[in-house]
């Protein structure tokens, strides 16, 4: 917590300058031993747990009411499926929403990323600090609402591609706190909102039944995939051109659609099946 870093550094402030002065810190010490929150060593419990007190965040009941009515306009609530679209280039996160679990996804909202570590191109190992690329899906086993960062949600790399081609790496999150060394970082007022919405997506116990979805899917492009951008960045990044095609036929099967496509790996390709073959 930051809040916690910054009275422990200035706790740490107060006991270099007592070195410093002989008397005074004497009793400086005896006054803050008496009230239970310092120690020489800087911040104590009893602080700690005041902070933490004093930080005021908002019960996951109150978030979801505010959701509703942000949803309202499009007849959706909190519970229905959704799916997340990721672009590093552009630094974008869009959330998009089936009302009622029927008919195509709807755009909710695009949110700032608000920083991601690496370039453009795949995470390739544990340790590059590359955030990921691909298409990925979440189940309810990888949200984290303790997360140190706010709220988070494991992407689930590696996923089936990754692993063919040997990529390694562990805890790659969405996540808040804004901060990254390989994953996505979120402010935590925009996490706080897509984590409402994830956890709600999930299948929960008492919901209906046209509610239910087991996972959510996460697409994370390098860029927009346009026919101008992907000149542009494969040129740039030649070896990367072949993976960025594979990319973009998910990304083309969805604007297509407005449902995400289906995603399957077969000789170490992404094999995308569009939505619309089930009708």
């Amino acid at each position: 917590d930051s809040r916690y870093l910054t009275m422990r550094h200035k706790a740490q402030q107060t006991s270099e300058s007592a070195s410093a002065n002989p008397i005074g810190p004497r009793r400086r010490l005896i006054a803050l031993i008496g009230f239970g929150t310092l120690t020489v060593a800087g911040l104590g419990i009893g602080t700690f747990q005041a902070v933490k007190r004093r930080r005021k965040v908002p019960s996951q009941d109150a978030i979801n009411a505010q959701m509703n009515q942000m949803l309202l306009p499009l007849g959706a609530t909190v519970g229905d499926p959704i799916f997340i679209r990721l672009f590093k280039h552009e630094a974008e996160l869009e959330l998009w929403v089936q009302p009622k679990g029927e008919g195509p996804f709807i755009q909710f909202k695009t949110y700032a990323i608000c920083t991601f570590s690496g370039d453009l191109g795949p995470k390739l190992q544990e340790g590059d600090r590359q955030a990921p690329e691909g298409f990925y899906s979440v189940g309810a086993s990888q949200l984290n609402p303790f997360s140190r960062h706010h709220r988070s949600f494991n992407l689930g790399f590696p996923n089936a591609y990754d692993r063919a081609h040997g990529r390694t790496g562990s805890y790659l999150m969405i996540h808040g706190g804004c901060s990254s060394i390989g994953c996505y970082a979120m402010t935590d007022a925009s996490i706080a909102e897509i984590y409402a919405l994830a956890a709600g997506a999930l299948t929960q116990p008492n919901q209906p039944a046209h509610r239910d979805q087991a996972r959510f899917h996460v697409h994370a492009f390098p860029f927009i995939p346009t026919d101008a951008a992907m000149g542009r960045y494969s040129t740039k990044y030649p070896q990367w051109r072949t993976f960025w095609d594979n990319l973009r036929e998910g990304y083309d099967a969805f604007e297509r659609d407005r449902q995400p496509p289906h995603v399957q790996v077969v000789d170490k390709k992404y094999l995308v099946t569009a939505a619309s073959s089930d009708r």
